[in-house]
């Protein structure tokens, strides 16, 4: 066990003290990490445990759902990027409008001093808490004198002269700016979902696909992408198609652009026969291979996918041998 979620105070350890990292944490950028490992540190050298604070919803969903932004982890997906980081224990609050209200010296007395009986408090420069975000670093300092805790404040993080955001980051998915991303995030841009029906084209054709659904999440322009895949504890190479849908019609290949129609993410694995429907999958994209393209008929798209199969292929051979 390197860490185990709480997701209600009840489940809190009796005796716990413990070294606390707060954040939403979208991402798991270089700055978060920064936040979390200087928590696991403190709590190593002074024997406690570390916790990782982070909630189960952006703020912005529940107070302003129609100016809510796509993020880059869902709690699932950021789950699984801190465990890498190996704390003791993430505590998961759940986001409601009722929890909003909660004044600063509330959500200290309550969830830092009460729950997680916390001796130390490790934030992000930028940090804000409580109702309408009355709370900063300052006011954490001087809550933490009444409540016994030491206030840790990790200053900016840079990468390649660009500050390290959740916000800049988004923006560089979007624009398909993968190494840049890449740099300030620390890991590979990623996306986890679930694999739902599709059509079943890919099985005719000869080469399966998996479809992948993924919710509120940034995800990069269209195109195909060389990806590596984890499941069931395993690594696999693949091939990832973001687009939209192909329909078929008379031999041809159409496909629909308007705005409102949906985004296709569907993910080719190399050398794999096993069944994932309904599995969840985490990709790591690597790096483009080619934008989308028009295809005058079935053959033509057969053909191409063939020909990106085996790039893919011979990718990752190389990349192997290195």
């Amino acid at each position: 066990m390197f860490m185990n979620v709480i997701p209600h105070p009840k489940k809190c350890p009796k005796h716990l003290k413990s070294v606390a990292a707060i954040g939403f944490f979208d991402g798991v950028h270089l700055g978060h990490q920064k936040i979390i490992e200087k928590a696991i540190r403190l709590a190593k050298r002074n024997h406690k445990k570390s916790v990782v604070v982070t909630f189960d919803r952006h703020p912005q969903e529940v107070l302003r759902p129609t100016r809510s932004k796509s993020l880059l982890t869902n709690l699932e997906h950021k789950l699984c990027l801190i465990r890498k980081l190996k704390p003791d224990y993430c505590y998961v609050i759940r986001f409601t409008k009722a929890f909003s209200r909660k004044t600063p010296r509330d959500f200290v007395r309550q969830i830092l001093h009460r729950d997680l009986k916390a001796t130390d408090v490790v934030v992000g420069f930028n940090f804000r808490f409580g109702h309408e975000r009355q709370g900063d670093v300052k006011v954490l300092g001087e809550l933490g004198r009444q409540f016994g805790y030491c206030t840790w404040v990790v200053s900016p993080v840079k990468s390649h002269k660009h500050l390290v955001s959740s916000s800049r980051i988004r923006e560089a998915v979007k624009q398909g700016d993968l190494s840049l991303a890449k740099s300030l995030l620390g890991h590979p841009v990623s996306m986890m979902g679930k694999v739902i029906s599709g059509d079943g084209k890919g099985k005719t054709f000869g080469f399966p696909t998996a479809n992948l659904k993924v919710f509120n999440q940034v995800v990069p322009p269209p195109g195909v992408y060389l990806v590596r895949v984890k499941f069931n504890k395993k690594v696999y190479n693949g091939l990832l198609n973001i687009g939209p849908r192909a329909k078929f019609l008379e031999g041809k290949t159409l496909f629909i652009r308007k705005e409102k129609d949906e985004i296709k993410i569907e993910i080719h694995i190399l050398n794999f026969r096993s069944t994932v429907y309904g599995k969840t999958l985490f990709v790591e994209i690597i790096k483009k291979l080619r934008d989308t393209q028009k295809f005058n008929d079935a053959d033509s798209l057969k053909r191409q996918v063939f020909l990106d199969i085996k790039k893919a292929g011979l990718f990752f051979k190389k990349q192997k041998k290195r």
